[in-house]
């Protein structure tokens, strides 16, 4: 049976073949996915999370929830016509909507997380986000999360200071995702921050002497939100900042090596008692990781899904 979207999207290739669109600037926060048909015609795409939807057109996205517009972005030309599902493959999704000391993960794993010195439920990039205060402060997940490719992280993040001047400048800095111990090598697998670069950055720890590390070129900008995203594919890491592709290394290994330390957001853990941590400084909203590589479109989508 046709469901409700497929009927809109039947009737929008109709009205491409009789019609020309209406101006794209008529389509406000509010309207129908009839309304967006009727304005643009039929996307050339669709992302879902649950309730939550994103029509891809050559001009940019629209975003729906509960089939209402609550976001419009026809600025940014998305490159590829793709239709998926935004929950396959989602091994670990925190909201951060709700002060608790406990963090849910709003994925189907139930791979709750616990906050230490850290605020759960401020003001965040839609709703509720997860605040650090740099010197201190981490969530630790009950659970590992894969460190074998593929794999893909996102998340929304502002950052309020970087932390520079430092030896060994791509492992420090402020951290965003990070598993392992990094005070030995070849017991840590993966880490994302902005380093003490001042950039974004991933490093993936695949042999006892090996690690290789993606870099964006331009420093991070402060107390701004900015979408940020890693994805390796099993030979390729990508590298994106505010829903575009930043940086590449294409001989990037997948990181095998683990001590059976814990997987944390906000900290890089270092056992080594008078090492610095590099905790994130500022807040970090809507963390996703996914056990597949995501495609350049459903980076974008993500970029502007609530």
């Amino acid at each position: 049976m046709m469901n409700y979207r497929h009927f809109l999207f039947f009737w929008g290739i109709v009205w491409l073949a009789f019609a020309a669109p209406v101006n794209a600037a008529e389509v406000r926060v509010g309207d129908t996915m009839r309304d967006v048909v009727v304005q643009l015609g039929a996307p050339s795409g669709e992302m879902s999370m649950g309730d939550r939807v994103v029509w891809m057109y050559s001009q940019g996205t629209i975003q729906f929830e509960n089939g209402k517009v609550v976001g419009v972005d026809l600025s940014t030309p998305v490159g590829a016509s793709t239709s998926g599902d935004l929950t396959e493959g989602l091994a670990l999704y925190m909201m951060f909507d709700h002060d608790s000391a406990i963090v849910a993960d709003q994925s189907e794993q139930g791979n709750h997380g616990m906050a230490r010195d850290v605020v759960v439920g401020v003001s965040g990039r839609f709703r509720g986000a997860v605040e650090f205060f740099g010197d201190r402060g981490y969530i630790q997940l009950d659970r590992n999360i894969t460190a074998r490719a593929p794999y893909s992280v996102t998340a929304w993040v502002n950052l309020r200071s970087y932390r520079t001047g430092m030896a060994f400048p791509h492992y420090n800095g402020r951290t965003i995702f990070m598993r392992g111990d990094i005070n030995y090598s070849g017991k840590w697998n993966y880490l994302f921050n902005v380093n003490a670069n001042r950039r974004l950055g991933f490093v993936t720890h695949s042999s006892f002497s090996r690690a290789d590390k993606v870099e964006a070129q331009d420093i991070f900008p402060l107390n701004s939100w900015v979408f940020v995203a890693f994805v390796h594919d099993g030979t390729t890491g990508r590298l994106y900042q505010g829903g575009k592709e930043v940086a590449v290394n294409t001989n990037m290994l997948s990181a095998t090596r683990h001590n059976g330390r814990k997987t944390y957001i906000g900290m890089c853990f270092n056992s080594h008692p008078d090492r610095h941590r590099s905790n994130w400084d500022g807040f970090i909203d809507e963390f996703r990781f996914y056990t597949r590589a995501l495609s350049p479109a459903e980076i974008q989508a993500l970029g502007g899904m609530k």
